[in-house]
């Protein structure tokens, strides 16, 4: 597997994450659960998933074009398959 790939699923599984996070502390809003430990570990969590994303997205940004649209593709492959399950 190239570096360009293992940087698109680096991209892929920290945007899986972050929604994730963000599915479970909206769940706490809701519930008025913004004081609680459970909610600042989350939020913990989401700030290093918030890293995990950004410095994938610069590394694919840094990718030659011919690199990135290969990541691109094979990105939307892996979204579209995570979406599936």
């Amino acid at each position: 597997m190239t570096d360009a790939l293992k940087i698109g699923q680096a991209y892929v599984k920290a945007s899986a994450e972050l929604r994730f996070n963000t599915d479970q502390l909206s769940d706490l809003l809701k519930n008025g659960k913004v004081d609680s430990p459970e909610f600042v570990e989350l939020w913990q969590q989401r700030d290093e998933a918030y890293t995990a994303w950004n410095n994938a997205s610069m590394l694919l940004r840094e990718l030659p074009v011919e690199g990135m649209a290969v990541v691109v593709n094979e990105i939307n492959r892996m979204q579209t398959n995570m979406v599936c399950i």
